[in-house]
């Protein structure tokens, strides 16, 4: 039987291509950095936390050396005007955390 809920972005960690594409910053795209995540929060979730602005093409959660989230994520849009209506997402919060965004171009 098919189990409800999916059809998000590739499931747990590392979907959305398994970290970025290839990595290709600044090639395609333009990034926002999130600051302030709650650490058990999903790509999906951010998708989600944007989608009434903007709908992310990749999204990175950074980790710490140990493995942990570091409450950083970076946020990769199709278009200069994505990631610009995105930033009105500034300050916002998200499971009562405060996020704070950073246009990275």
């Amino acid at each position: 039987p098919p189990r409800g809920g999916g059809g998000g972005y590739g499931g747990m960690r590392g979907g959305y291509g398994g970290g970025g594409y290839g990595g290709g910053y600044g090639k395609s795209g333009f990034t926002v950095k999130m600051r302030g995540l709650p650490f058990r929060v999903s790509e999906n979730e951010i998708a989600e936390w944007f989608s009434s602005v903007a709908d992310p093409v990749d999204i990175q959660i950074r980790y710490n050396h140990e493995g942990r989230p570091s409450g950083d994520a970076f946020v990769t849009f199709a278009t200069e005007g994505d990631a610009k209506r995105a930033m009105q997402k500034d300050k916002q919060n998200m499971q009562h955390r405060y996020i704070e965004l950073f246009l990275e171009g």
